[in-house]
């Protein structure tokens, strides 16, 4: 049971992984290349059921005859889990420093009235 158990894991880690290599492909394009516009690119493949099926069959193809042990799995789950907190919260910020600067004017006294 707990080698069936792993290679489900094994699957499900496996299209992790590629989600969190595109998401580092699209952070190195956007880095390097700033002309070629692919944000969200990551998030469109964690997302897209058609590329998900695709991952699952890569993941298949590499990962279907390995076993990996529940500590591996565990500690592997858990750095994807703080890799994609890392993203989401470096979008927070970078959206939070983009509406600061922003400049909302104080409104007229004609509209005190209303």
């Amino acid at each position: 049971i707990d080698y069936v158990a792993g290679m489900g894991g094994n699957i499900e880690l496996g299209t992790s992984s590629l989600v969190m290599g595109i998401g580092l492909f699209e952070k190195a394009i956007l880095a390097f290349t700033p002309s070629i516009k692919v944000q969200g690119l990551g998030e469109v493949c964690a997302t897209n059921q058609r590329i998900q099926d695709h991952m699952k069959r890569v993941a298949m193809k590499y990962l279907d005859t390995s076993y990996v042990e529940p500590e591996v799995a565990l500690g592997m789950a858990i750095l994807q889990t703080a890799t994609a907190l890392h993203f989401v919260n470096s979008a927070k910020e970078k959206a939070n420093e983009k509406l600061q600067d922003v400049d909302i004017p104080e409104p007229d006294e004609k509209y005190d009235e209303l």
